[in-house]
């Protein structure tokens, strides 16, 4: 199954590029220890605006976004976890819905893969 968690940021990180990132809420911390147990990435989704609307009880995000491994992490000297990702690939979000504990979830598409599935569902006539 490809359900991944979604991390929304005001910032992009592309695909072979990295980004530093401070982790301090419990919803995110978890999700990183979760991510290094399983030795398994998450996706970066950029906010579609400053304020983080929300829309039916879910912040407001684009669907393409960057599927990331974590790929270095420490204690900061303010006491906060910091993080590396690598950004892997570029996904598509196909479905998506909120845990208990408030973190985004998307089932999630590589988007070569999407794209070559909606040409494939194009049928000219």
């Amino acid at each position: 199954e490809n359900s991944y968690p979604i991390f929304p940021l005001s910032i992009n990180v592309l695909p072979g590029a990295y980004l530093p990132l401070q982790i301090f809420e419990p919803r995110y911390l978890d999700m990183v220890k979760s991510s290094l147990a399983k030795e398994e990435g998450f996706c970066i989704a950029l906010t579609k605006d400053a304020e983080g609307i929300s829309v039916g009880g879910l912040l407001s995000h684009y669907d393409i976004c960057t599927y990331v491994e974590i790929v270095d992490f420490n204690q900061l000297q303010n006491g906060l976890l910091g993080i590396t990702v690598k950004g892997l690939d570029k996904v598509m979000i196909l479905d998506r819905w909120k845990q208990d504990d408030e973190l985004l979830i998307a089932n999630i598409s590589l988007l070569l893969s999407y794209l070559l599935y909606l040409l494939f569902l194009y049928q000219p006539p």
